[in-house]
């Protein structure tokens, strides 16, 4: 099985529309789709940052 690493900032384009977000989701489509995505733990700092930013609730 392949899996695709994404960094926080691909995170980012799938959470708020962005420039690259639509390339990035056929990109995503073409390699196996999402239950192949594996990312790192500082990512994941990243990324409850990003939420809390936009306001988001905690997410757990």
């Amino acid at each position: 099985m392949t899996l695709l690493y994404l960094d926080a900032s691909a995170i980012a384009k799938l959470l708020r529309a962005e420039a690259e977000t639509a390339a990035l989701e056929r990109w995503i489509g073409q390699h196996g789709g999402m239950r192949r995505v594996v990312t790192c733990d500082l990512a994941q700092t990243e990324v409850r940052r990003l939420l809390h930013r936009l306001g988001a609730d905690e997410v757990e």
